[in-house]
Order: structure tokens, then sequence, then C-alpha cells
């Protein structure tokens, strides 16, 4: 094959690949290792995703799952941040109250191979590593069943935009949605980020239909706390309680 044609070829594949990169969507109905990298006590049954243990005892657990390719975040080249809109449906039985914690997350990271601390790191951060000035590139929002002050949580019911901190930047009680993220009942949510007016959005209800207005949102430029590639999914974590953190559907669009 003539030098110039194999060379033009491989840069059509290149470009493909790199669009493809940039655009990605799906949706999950049914969850399996197919699709999903699953780490620490994660587990599938019956098509679900159970990312903590289900057991009759008080546990410590954190597992962490992510869709199996990197997705592109943005574009170093044109400095161009994409557009994303994913959404999930999740529960946390619990089966002792009060022994509930500590939550679920909706996370961006860096990588697929590492999981962080459990208890009220839920599994996001290595206690061991973390110091002040620590600024991990991640991005996450929690969905949180207890009241940690060492985080300045408002409560044990709140969703929190966190960026490359547990402080987070943004908090709203989900007790104002007349809901509690421990009652067992499947809960819809939806995060939505314009990569263009920076704006992003959460979602939550317990039924199928998408809120015309969000619960809580944030602005921030993507780039300044995320990678260019990064991963996208899910973790939780207990303490010493009998929490399950399930996740039932989930369904992924960026531009």
């Amino acid at each position: 094959m003539d030098f110039f044609i194999w060379a033009l070829l491989c840069l059509i594949n290149f470009s493909t690949e790199q669009a493809h990169s940039a655009a990605l969507s799906f949706a999950f109905d049914s969850l399996s290792t197919r699709n999903l990298t699953l780490l620490g006590d994660c587990f599938i049954r019956n098509s679900n995703l159970a990312l903590t243990r289900d057991t009759s005892v008080p546990s410590t657990s954190v597992g962490r799952s992510l869709y199996k390719e990197l997705v592109q975040f943005y574009d170093s080249t044109t400095n161009r941040s994409a557009s994303f809109q994913t959404s999930f449906a999740f529960s946390v039985i619990n089966h002792n109250p009060s022994l509930a914690r500590d939550g679920l997350a909706f996370i961006i990271v860096p990588d697929d191979t590492s999981i962080g601390s459990p208890r009220r790191w839920l599994g996001l951060v290595n206690a061991t590593n973390l110091t002040r000035d620590s600024r991990p590139p991640f991005v996450a929002v929690e969905f949180d069943t207890y009241l940690d002050v060492g985080f300045f949580y408002i409560n044990e019911n709140h969703v929190g935009i966190d960026l490359g901190s547990l402080l987070s930047i943004a908090t709203a009680d989900v007790g104002v949605l007349q809901m509690d993220l421990k009652s067992g009942d499947i809960t819809s949510a939806w995060i939505d980020y314009n990569g263009t007016s920076e704006v992003f959005e959460v979602r939550l209800s317990y039924t199928w239909q998408r809120l015309e207005e969000p619960f809580l949102s944030a602005n921030f430029g993507m780039k300044e706390y995320a990678q260019e590639n990064m991963y996208v999914g899910f973790l939780a974590s207990t303490e010493g309680s009998q929490d399950l953190h399930t996740l039932y559907t989930w369904r992924w669009k960026i531009s």
C-alpha cells in the first residue's frame, strides 16, 4: 500500500476515534460487568448494581463502579468543555435506621483502578494521602445519609456537589422535596452540565418524570477540576451500618 494512502487512513481512523470519545451515549436498563468495572465490595445481582455489602450485621463497606471507557470532558486544543446529561435510579435500603451512614455518589474520576477510604470519605479520596492543600481531580454529587459535622454537612439527608474536596461547594436538603434518601424507595436523579454556560444542575424525584426546575445547582468550569479524559460512575460507603446502596438504571449522553 502506498505510504501516503496508509497515513491518510490512519488519520481518518484517529479522527473517528477522537469524535467518538467526545460524543458518547448509552442507556443501561440492566447493569452488568460487560460495560462496568467493579471495585471494592460492589457486585451485580439480578441485573442491578449493589455498591456495598448486603449484610445482616453492621459492617464497614466501600464499593466503586465505573464505565469501562474514558470520557472526554473538554478539548485541550480548542479549550471547549463538553456538555453532558446523565440520569439514574437508585435506592438506599436501611436495615437499621439508628446506624444509617454514609452515602452514595455519582463521580467523575481520573482512574479506574483505585478506591478511596471508606466511612466518611465515601471511597472518593484516600485519607492517608490527604493534606490540607490536596485538590485531587474529581467531580462528585453525593447523596449523603449521615450528618458529619467535620465536613459541615447540613443534615443526614442532603445532596452536595463536590469539586476536588469533600467540602461541598453547594448543598441542599432533600427533605424539602418530601423525600428521604434512606427510605428504601427507588429515587430518580438527573445531573446536567452545560459546557458553554458552565451551569451544573441536579434534579431528584420519586417518579420517572424529569423535574422542570433543578433541586441544586452550581457554576464552575469543568477543566478547573477534571482532567481532559476521565471515568464516570458511582461509589458508596458505609461505616458500622447495614445500608445497601443499589443502582437500577443508568443513562448517559455527552457532546
